[in-house]
């Protein structure tokens, strides 16, 4: 092998090298930032990667709370998803917990969720969601996964 053929190879595993370390590093990039607002109303069982929540807005009719919350999925493969809506009374005490409803986004779709509190004690709310896709939460002080029920977990 001459001294060209040599750095014609070397070449072509470092363009391999660098396009495999690109790649990792994007499929390891932390979730998007969301606005404060987002996150104070949306909890995410684990670390959400492929299923972004999007604007919410909230009015009140009729002394009852409405909620339109977008769910979005930026990767072009179908997601699912499990979510449910929350909701508070002015102390922060939990009225009403709705039932999981199961919801499949299509690739690159965005999708409304709505709903309407069940009391007009109901002054706040939480949207909780789940997909099978969550990363589990790592302790990265321990680099472990964090166990959701500590010690009780064996």
């Amino acid at each position: 092998m001459g001294k060209q053929s040599y750095s014609k190879c070397s070449t072509i595993v470092m363009a391999g090298s660098m396009a495999v370390l690109l790649l990792g590093l994007t499929a390891c990039q932390p979730p998007p930032q969301r606005s404060a607002a987002i996150a104070s109303k949306v909890e995410e069982l684990g670390v959400m990667l492929d299923v972004q929540p999007g604007e919410i807005r909230v009015v009140r009719r009729n002394n009852l709370l409405h909620v339109q919350a977008e769910v979005i999925n930026p990767t072009t493969q179908d997601q699912t998803l499990s979510y449910r809506f929350r909701w508070v009374d002015a102390a922060g005490f939990v009225l009403d917990e709705e039932a999981w409803k199961p919801l499949l986004l299509h690739g690159r779709q965005r999708q409304f969720l709505r709903t309407v509190a069940p009391s007009p004690k109901a002054e706040d709310f939480r949207l909780e969601m789940h997909s099978p896709n969550n990363a589990v939460p790592v302790d990265l002080s321990a680099n472990q996964p964090r166990q959701p029920w500590g010690d009780v977990v064996k």
